[in-house]
């Protein structure tokens, strides 16, 4: 890939390569045998002593880390679609806000250091080269007043086994409408059948020879046809640390699951607060009677869960809630993006916001001994024209034989008896 100035969405030139420059190691652990033609990255054998450590430079004065976001609410570009009249909770959250701003304004040096600090953990794990390619596959929107597409990528590494090396075991195309407040998440199977750079592999191998994330960009938006303007990319095994940070998430559990490859936790049927041991386990567990299916709807569910549950806290702890997050989360936005998309969620309310989930349609099937899921290219495209529209992606018609969610079990011996993982099953061992 010829690296150079970014795209931007009018197919101009944005910001040029040294602008998104970061000195972490390489990311990713383990090696894949890459098919004819493609080299797999090459992991960096210090990113897991390197993986927390930030170096923080003081770049000015909080006020003025506050005011360079693009998309922050001082920002000339931030203006509302829809002029209606705020509720006493909006006023109080923007005046929340805005105190929190004026807080760090004052401490200066320190305010600064404390949000460039949660920056820089935020931005850690790629090398130059491979943030570069980031930036390229991204398309850069203007402001977070038009809708725009975030790619949630699931990087499941497992601790101290080099052999199952860096993938994307979760991926989650989300477009997010902020001035609607409408939310729609789409999971791509990771068994998926692709052709990318020329050779047929599984959707998750394309982080593996890829370059890591900017592999699974591409893959995404050549598979869906949309262009995707940011990326979060989300480590399963710390993602329990978020979840016990704000204070568990509200999980209807339809079964019992004892799946000792996904965690130790056993979780009993029924409506409850999930901690971050039990959310891993939930999200993890794949040994259901449509494996992988089943696995994607309940990652959905803790992420919707997940976001209901930060947006349904005092303004005041979200600062502190991102200082949890950037411990297990990668992403090309600031701290202080993502600080004023969750106060514009926050303006609108939990109650009045709207969140559709779905997989893409697929089917399952073998070619030469090897298990892939296809995808419906028609009902991925009338998918995708439902969630450019606002609407529930769940309502789409199928072609025969092409789901997009989960089949739960049906018989009353299925929902009774527990979900145990299989001996056999080496691809997904793994340590909670």
């Amino acid at each position: 890939m010829a690296f150079g100035k970014r795209k931007n969405a009018q197919g101009g030139e944005g910001k040029t390569a040294a602008d998104y420059s970061r000195t972490s190691a390489s990311y990713g652990s383990g090696r894949h045998a890459a098919p004819s033609g493609m080299t797999p990255v090459k992991p960096s054998s210090n990113y897991s002593q390197n993986k927390g450590k930030t170096q923080v430079q003081a770049v000015g004065r909080a006020s003025h880390a506050a005011q360079t976001s693009e998309y922050s609410r001082s920002s000339q570009n931030y203006t509302s679609k829809r002029n209606r009249k705020m509720s006493v909770g909006a006023k109080v959250g923007l005046v929340v806000s805005a105190v929190v701003v004026c807080a760090l304004s004052c401490v200066g040096t320190a305010g600064a250091l404390y949000l460039n600090s949660i920056n820089a953990n935020m931005q850690k794990g790629y090398s130059t080269e491979q943030q570069i390619a980031i930036q390229d596959s991204l398309v850069q929107t203007e402001s977070f007043d038009k809708p725009f597409y975030i790619l949630l990528i699931g990087s499941d590494r497992r601790a101290n086994n080099e052999a199952m090396g860096a993938r994307s075991d979760t991926n989650v195309l989300v477009r997010v409408d902020a001035s609607e407040g409408v939310i729609s998440m789409l999971s791509i199977p990771r068994d998926t059948k692709i052709t990318y750079k020329g050779s047929t592999i599984k959707f998750n191998a394309a982080y593996t020879y890829g370059n890591g994330a900017a592999g699974t960009i591409e893959a995404t938006s050549e598979l869906t046809g949309v262009s995707i303007s940011h990326y979060v990319e989300v480590n399963f095994q710390d993602m329990r640390n978020l979840v016990d940070a704000i204070g568990g998430i509200e999980v209807d559990v339809p079964y019992r699951i004892e799946d000792s490859k996904a965690g130790q936790s056993v979780i009993e049927p029924g409506k409850q607060t999930l901690n971050g041991r039990q959310a891993l386990t939930f999200a993890r567990s794949r040994h259901y009677a449509d494996g992988d299916f089943t696995r994607t709807s309940n990652q959905r569910i803790v992420i919707q869960a997940m976001a209901k549950k930060v947006l349904s806290l005092p303004a005041t702890e979200l600062l502190g809630v991102l200082q949890t997050a950037s411990e297990c989360v990668t992403t090309d936005l600031s701290v202080m993006d993502v600080y004023s998309l969750a106060m514009q969620f926050m303006d609108i309310g939990v109650d009045n916001l709207k969140m559709y989930s779905a997989m893409a349609p697929s089917t399952t099937g073998t070619e030469n001994g090897v298990s892939w899921v296809f995808s419906d290219s028609a009902g991925l495209a009338e998918m995708i024209k439902l969630m450019e529209s606002g609407e529930d992606i769940s309502k789409v018609k199928l072609t025969s034989g092409a789901r997009i969610a989960s089949s739960l079990p049906t018989t009353s011996k299925e929902a009774a008896g527990k979900i145990t993982a299989s001996a056999s099953d080496e691809n997904e061992a793994s340590t909670d």
